[in-house]
């Protein structure tokens, strides 16, 4: 099983990941994370200052480490996919062949996609700024790109505490022990 959280940047992704992992492990389900290339690597140039080498770098790098994890792992949860990865080449230097490649071939490797909306005011770190219509662009390209490619994925919903909505680590075990065919204990 393959899962990826999905959206721009600043929304949780990577808690989600891990809360996921940790979950997982809870039920006995051995689990590696691919961690976020972009803040993995730091000596790539990236955000408004990138390259079409450090994005193409990213993406195969994406994909090399799937493939590697889901050889030595039943379960592996991405913090991104190449949808949202694709999304940052794509704002900086619009279409680019590999898109064919990557919703022909790669999209179907997932078997959940969850897009974490953005959700609370965006916090600048070292990796990414503090930029909301950057941070905008991207949820913008996420979305539009999952439409046009008529992409499977799960829109978390922001939860409203005082009508007892679900958090989204909820909302994610919700959605996998009614489509997996695996057991998982409530928790």
């Amino acid at each position: 099983m393959k899962i990826a959280f999905i959206g721009t940047h600043g929304t949780g992704k990577t808690s989600l990941c891990l809360e996921t992992a940790a979950w997982f492990n809870r039920n006995s389900k051995h689990i590696d994370i691919v961690k976020e290339i972009a803040t993995d690597s730091p000596a790539l140039s990236i955000n408004d200052a990138t390259t079409i080498g450090s994005q193409l770098y990213i993406l195969h790098t994406q994909i090399a480490r799937e493939l590697l994890a889901a050889e030595r792992f039943h379960h592996v949860v991405a913090d991104r996919s190449i949808l949202d990865n694709y999304a940052y080449l794509k704002r900086k230097f619009g279409p680019h062949p590999i898109e064919g490649y990557l919703f022909s071939e790669w999209i179907s490797t997932y078997d959940f996609q969850f897009l974490v909306p953005i959700h609370y005011s965006l916090i600048g770190t070292n990796i990414r700024p503090e930029d909301e219509l950057f941070q905008r662009d991207i949820d913008g390209l996420v979305l539009k790109l999952l439409e046009e490619h008529d992409v499977s994925h799960h829109k978390l919903t922001i939860p409203d505490p005082s009508e007892g909505g679900k958090s989204f680590i909820e909302q994610v075990k919700e959605t996998i022990r009614k489509s997996s065919s695996e057991e998982f204990p409530l928790d």
